[in-house]
């Protein structure tokens, strides 16, 4: 083995480890999903056969076109409740 080979070999290593090691400390400082929110628009995205059917492979409802909710509270154990308004 030649002994600049094994120097880069060691450099590199050094380099992934280096990389690796500083994403783990990157914080996020995005917002939380967690609590309430108010409903705007609600996104269907559907599958290849059924968007050939209706010749749209997404379609964006409104609350007035849907149902007439009026919030969704998103809990942190991964479960959300959505409240609807009767008429």
């Amino acid at each position: 083995m030649k002994p600049g080979s094994m120097f880069r070999a060691f450099t590199s290593k050094a380099l992934l480890i280096l990389i690796v090691g500083s994403a783990s400390f990157t914080t996020c400082g995005a917002q939380s999903i967690v609590g309430k929110w108010k409903g705007v628009s609600v996104k269907n995205f559907y599958g290849a056969e059924y968007a050939k059917q209706i010749g749209k492979p997404m379609e964006e409802k409104f609350p007035k076109d849907v149902a007439q909710f009026t919030d969704i509270e998103y809990k942190s154990d991964h479960t959300f409740i959505m409240n609807f308004l009767c008429s």
